[in-house]
């Protein structure tokens, strides 16, 4: 499943990927549990009390409380916000690097670099997939033959013994 994270901070999930509905859930806890810590901070460091930080403090630990019950029930969707996070501080670092990299030098040779390091990685994994595809077709047809000649030497043995008893 591709999740996506726009500048906002908001995580999306497209509806056509296989386990959406269980993303999405966890994108919109996610989401809700950003905003009360936002609104948690924002109580905290005013100076006036609040009936609302009570509020705030119980709904932060019920969105808490579900988020890791929905997790529980996604180990899968547990790891697609493992690599979403992984490619994030990643883009964070190479952007880092970019920037600091155009106003020194003025070029955009190290972006340019891992898009092509980030690509031969693609196609290495593809390959490696498509290997382990054809891996997997060899397997299959192997065991077919080899339930054949289990079928045909059984027949074999049997017509053997058939014969041997007359």
């Amino acid at each position: 499943a591709v999740v996506s994270m726009q500048s906002t901070g908001i995580i999306t999930v497209p509806e056509n990927t296989i386990s959406s509905g269980s993303l999405n859930e966890i994108a919109k806890l996610l989401n809700s549990q950003k905003q009360l810590e936002g609104r948690y901070e924002e109580l905290v460091t005013s100076d006036r009390p609040s009936n609302e930080l009570a509020n705030v403090k119980q709904n932060m630990k019920s969105s808490a409380q579900a988020l890791v019950r929905n997790v529980k029930l996604n180990p899968l969707a547990t790891e697609n916000l493992i690599k979403l996070q992984q490619d994030r501080e990643y883009l964070q670092l190479l952007a880092s690097e970019c920037l600091e990299e155009v106003s020194q030098e003025g070029s955009f040779e190290g972006l340019i670099r891992a898009t092509v390091e980030e690509r031969e990685k693609k196609n290495k994994l593809q390959e490696t997939i498509l290997r382990e595809e054809d891996a997997r077709k060899n397997v299959r047809s192997l065991q077919r033959q080899l339930l054949e000649l289990k079928r045909s030497k059984e027949v074999i043995i049997s017509t053997k013994n058939y014969a041997e008893k007359r």
